[in-house]
């Protein structure tokens, strides 16, 4: 992938411009909330986090891959536990979607934008990458939703990646 598309795609996974940096989000979010969810809602923000930091790490799996399918199942991409066991859980968990944007650098520039996952009902890599993207972003959507509903609403204008030099 040229240089201008591995921008614009680190642009739009940290939603520059956009919508909140998945990373800035999860970076100010306190223990105490990491398990709150709101009155009729069947998760909690560590089920979220978790399920998204799943499909994140499935999906880079899949664009490693030649053309071999990850089982989604394998590493357990759904967790029923509502809160982080600990303190010490939930700053691992901030630290992992650092990780993920790191292996997501990492493998960007390499990435053949049009290539085809048989395995994935023909999806492209940049379509992976675009699915990756949206989904990520409904999830913090979702967060900023529940903290909002618990009073814990982030501030919007400390949200956003404005300078690429960020990325």
């Amino acid at each position: 992938m040229n240089e201008a598309n591995v921008t614009s795609f680190k642009r739009g996974l940290r939603g520059m411009w956009s919508h909140p940096d998945p990373v800035k989000v999860i970076d100010k979010i306190d223990f105490e909330s990491a398990g709150a969810s709101m009155p009729g809602y069947p998760h909690s923000i560590w089920q979220i986090l978790r399920h998204m930091y799943g499909w994140c790490w499935l999906s880079i799996d899949w664009l490693r891959a030649d053309d071999n399918f990850p089982n989604p199942d394998k590493d357990n991409y759904f967790f029923a536990e509502k809160a982080p066991a600990d303190e010490k859980a939930w700053k691992s968990a901030q630290k992992e979607i650092h990780d993920i944007y790191d292996a997501l650098k990492d493998i960007l520039p390499g990435i053949d934008m049009e290539k085809k996952y048989e395995n994935l009902y023909d999806n492209t890599a940049g379509d992976m990458l675009m699915i990756m993207t949206t989904h990520t972003s409904y999830h913090i959507a979702q967060i900023n939703m529940i903290l909002k509903a618990n009073g814990k609403m982030l501030d919007m204008k400390d949200l956003f990646v404005e300078d690429v030099a960020e990325l």
